[in-house]
């Protein structure tokens, strides 16, 4: 169907056509194995006459044409949404006679025309179609003038069966199976050539199978454990005309729960003392290999590997690992294992990702126990009356192992009833059995304040009750972080206190190492200026004039030499 306006003038037409089919693809009797019909498409054309010499016109034409497979000049050479550019002159001698000369650009093909037309006006005598005198393309002269159409209709091609090849999209077998692929073909033309691609077909990849449409696997990969386990295959086919058709599918392993690896112990129960040796026995068997089996210490070198790719990774005792125990196969109970049941692991990993273990039963019978780990075993300290489940039985600071080397009552927190813990005792060098023995050379508590006299724990010049008295930390030599110790703050009068005694803007330690008096907010030397104007511009530079030109191991150096 086409549908089109025009537009005249004197001595000019405009026209404009769309064109779109109606009937179905029918064979086509111009290309073996196609089926054509009519292209969808539009066109736009001017024409023009001279007024001096109305014989002779010129004419401007632009086709465009929608399809895969269009032939828009009737050449039989396809091409995808083509369009075409058609330049052409005619001339008419008398209305009988139109012979024209044509040129088409277009992006196919150029091409060039030529040829004679004759065309009778109903209701014209001969002689006025022969008559040579001037015509008349006014646009009343041209009334008679057909419309403009492309009656050569142009066509759209498809193959007549379109070759196609499918294949299962996807396919789930289980590792080692075997596995038959089949080609489903459809296409009017005969099959040539038939080839298969995938890593899984192994040396059948890429071989050509002729016209045979299915190929067989005779055995699938093993399943690979934390693996993909997905293998991508495909199929083309090559018809006698050369067309071709693709497919692709996937194959996926699963696992054969028949093929599963395995640990196997040779013995599962045996009863060892603390410290004694034992040797394991085990067999590692994989069904995946066809000489998958190690026993004993057969095929095992240094480096835990078995033969066919076995690797013992791990033996735990307990959950803990034994580290030389792959490579010796020896267990030694420790002398201080406690008596009853303890599970020995052994896990080995195999060439295809899979991990197997197996267990046995380690009974321990005659082991020495310490419950609570103080270095006295439980029966001993059931016998002398302490906690086998309290290390410091009498809270004094000491285990009651280190209560029996320091000789020393396990049961009483002051051995030598001088009114300090046997714990204190020790720490501050005093002897926990001589009641006349100060700690540190020093006193007893006579201000019952639990700290002994004399006690400097932070070792900052100031005792730790002297320091509980006044406020300041006994543990922390600089309680206000100024840069000076406690005791350097009792030296110099300053506030333990305050980072800052005089209020001035440095701490205490600043001015101190800067030559400035701490407790005068108004006394500022060029060290402590210096100082100043560093922390108050944030200049690195003045900072570190001030630690080149004024400190020498936290001392005042070159003072009065700073410009």
């Amino acid at each position: 169907m086409g549908v089109g306006a025009e537009a005249w003038q004197n001595y000019l037409k405009f026209s404009a056509n769309f064109y779109h089919p109606l009937s179905d693809w029918k064979d086509s009797v111009h290309i073996k194995d196609y089926q054509a019909r009519p292209a969808k498409g539009a066109d736009i054309s001017v024409q023009g006459y001279l007024p001096d010499l109305p014989q002779l016109s010129a004419s401007l034409k632009a086709e465009q044409y929608w399809g895969d497979k269009v032939d828009i000049n009737g050449s039989k050479k396809l091409s995808e949404n083509p369009h075409a550019i058609i330049a052409g002159l005619e001339y008419s001698p008398f209305p009988l006679l139109k012979m024209k000369v044509g040129q088409s650009f277009g992006n196919d093909r150029n091409n060039t025309t030529a040829g004679i037309g004759f065309e009778w006006r109903l209701g014209a005598s001969l002689d006025e179609m022969l008559k040579t005198s001037k015509p008349n393309k006014s646009l009343a002269g041209m009334r008679y003038d057909l419309v403009e159409r492309n009656n050569n209709i142009v066509l759209e091609y498809r193959e007549a069966q379109e070759l196609k090849v499918e294949i299962p999209s996807k396919t789930v077998l289980a590792e080692l199976s075997s596995l038959q692929l089949n080609a489903q073909i459809t296409g009017t033309s005969q099959i040539a050539k038939v080839v298969w691609f995938g890593e899984v077909l192994g040396a059948l990849n890429g071989v050509s199978q002729g016209m045979q449409t299915s190929i067989t696997i005779p055995a699938l990969p093993i399943d690979k454990a934390n693996g993909l386990n997905q293998y991508s295959v495909s199929v083309v086919v090559t018809d006698e005309n050369g067309r071709e058709a693709r497919a692709e599918g996937t194959i996926e392993i699963i696992e054969d729960a028949v093929l599963q690896p395995r640990i196997e112990m040779r013995e599962r129960q045996v009863m060892l003392k603390p410290e004694e040796r034992y040797t394991v026995v085990w067999d590692a068997i994989d069904p995946r290999q066809t000489d998958g089996r190690v026993t004993d210490n057969n095929g095992r070198n240094a480096s835990r590997a078995y033969g066919n790719g076995i690797e013992v990774q791990h033996v735990y005792l307990d959950g803990f690992e034994l580290l030389a125990t792959p490579d010796t196969h020896e267990v030694a109970i420790p002398e201080d294992m406690a008596d009853g049941d303890h599970r020995l692991v052994v896990e080995a990993r195999f060439p295809s990702g899979h991990v197997a273990q197996d267990s046995m039963v380690i009974l321990v019978r005659g082991a020495v126990v310490d419950s609570d780990n103080d270095g006295v075993p439980d029966e001993e300290e059931i016998a002398n009356g302490t906690d086998p489940q309290n290390p410091d039985t009498d809270g004094d600071g000491l285990t009651d192992g280190q209560e029996a080397e320091h000789g020393s009552d396990p049961l009483k927190p002051d051995t030598d009833g001088d009114g300090l813990t046997d714990g204190v005792e020790i720490a501050g060098g005093s002897n926990p059995l001589d009641p006349n023995d100060p700690v540190n050379g020093g006193e007893l508590d006579t201000d019952n304040d639990n700290i002994p006299n004399g006690i400097d724990t932070d070792n900052d010049g100031i005792p730790d009750e002297e320091e509980i008295t006044n406020g300041t930390d006994p543990l922390k030599p600089d309680t206000d972080d100024d840069g000076l110790i406690d005791g350097q703050e009792a030296a110099h009068g300053t506030d333990p206190l305050k980072p800052d005694t005089d209020g001035d803007g440095l701490t205490d330690g600043e001015e101190i190492a800067g030559g400035n008096n701490p407790l005068d907010p108004n006394e500022l030397t060029e060290a402590a200026y210096s100082l100043m104007l560093a922390i108050s511009l944030n200049r690195p530079k003045y900072l570190n004039d001030f630690r080149r030109s004024y400190l020498v191991d936290g001392q005042g150096a070159n003072e009065g030499q700073y410009i």
